[in-house]
């Protein structure tokens, strides 16, 4: 886990937009806007694994994309938890994060997977 993730994690607060760059399968890129902070996903072009990055503001361009599924559960959560998945092959190639909502406690777990340096989201649990 990079060293950043911990602080990240605690402080971001709430999600409160989603914006990115679609592609014909998934997204390009994605910036997970939260109230206290943006996780930026983005494709490593080289090795096709998933490049998650804080940023205070990086969205400049993206569009909005908070209504797509299954990005739309998301908003108004907090994350709970946060995992880099390594495939059989020793890529990073998949991030994880479980938001939950603090009021009743509604969960909506995401994983955002690159293949093809395209993200492709998916849902885990709801």
């Amino acid at each position: 886990m990079p060293p950043w993730a911990d602080d990240f994690v605690t402080s971001a607060g709430r999600l409160v937009e989603v914006r990115g760059q679609r592609a014909a399968c998934g997204y390009v890129v994605l910036g997970l806007v939260f109230t206290h902070g943006v996780l930026r996903l983005s494709s490593d072009p080289d090795t096709d694994e998933i490049v998650v990055e804080p940023h205070e503001s990086t969205t400049s361009g993206l569009a909005d994309v908070s209504s797509d599924e299954p990005l739309r559960a998301g908003i108004g959560k907090v994350i709970e938890y946060a995992w880099w998945m390594t495939n059989h092959r020793g890529f990073d190639d998949a991030f994880q994060v479980r938001l939950v909502n603090l009021d009743d406690r509604s969960e909506a777990a995401r994983q955002f997977e690159v293949a093809a340096s395209v993200i492709h989201v998916r849902s885990v649990a709801e």
